[in-house]
C-alpha cells in the first residue's frame, strides 16, 4: 500500500515512493500530514460535489464544492454558446456552397437552412448575462 504526504498549504498529496525526486527539485513539502492510500483515493477521487481542502488539523477533508460566482456562469454561457454556434456553419456548408455556386435549393433543403439560419440568430441574440437561467433554443432536426 502507498503512502503520500498531504500538503495543506498547496492542497496537493505527494507519494512517499518519490520522496527523493522532490527533496531534489525542492518541492517536498516538509511540515506534510502522512495518509494512506485509501485515504488519498477518497480525497484525490472525492464524490461528486465534494473536494478536497485542508482541515483546521491540516489534515484533508470532503467540502461542499462551491456554488459558481455570477462571472462564472457568465463565462461558461458565452462558451456553451460559441461551441453551439460552431455546429452551425458545418450543418449549413453545403446549402452555402450550392447557393454560391448558382444552384437552387429544393424546398425542403430552403426550409433547413432557414431553420438552421434562425437557431443562429437565436443563440447570437441570447441575453448570457441572465446565466444560468438562459432559455437555450433547440438545434433543428
Amino acid at each position: 500500500m502507498n503512502i503520500y504526504c498531504y500538503n495543506p498549504k498547496d492542497n496537493a498529496f505527494y507519494p512517499l515512493a518519490l520522496k527523493e525526486s522532490y527533496v531534489e527539485t525542492g518541492i517536498w513539502p516538509e511540515d506534510g500530514k502522512e495518509v494512506n492510500e485509501d485515504d488519498y483515493l477518497r480525497f484525490a477521487y472525492p464524490p461528486e460535489g465534494k473536494m478536497c481542502a485542508p482541515g483546521t488539523d491540516g489534515q484533508p477533508v470532503l467540502v461542499d464544492v462551491p456554488a459558481p460566482t455570477q462571472e462564472q456562469l457568465i463565462v461558461a454561457a458565452d462558451a456553451k454558446r460559441t461551441a453551439l454556434l460552431a455546429n452551425v456553419a458545418p450543418a449549413i456548408a453545403v446549402w452555402q456552397t450550392k447557393l454560391l455556386m448558382g444552384r437552387k435549393l429544393t424546398t425542403d433543403e430552403n426550409k433547413a437552412l432557414g431553420a438552421w439560419l434562425d437557431y443562429s440568430d437565436a443563440l447570437t441574440a441570447l441575453d448570457i448575462q441572465a446565466a444560468p437561467d438562459i432559455n437555450w433554443p433547440e438545434p433543428p432536426r
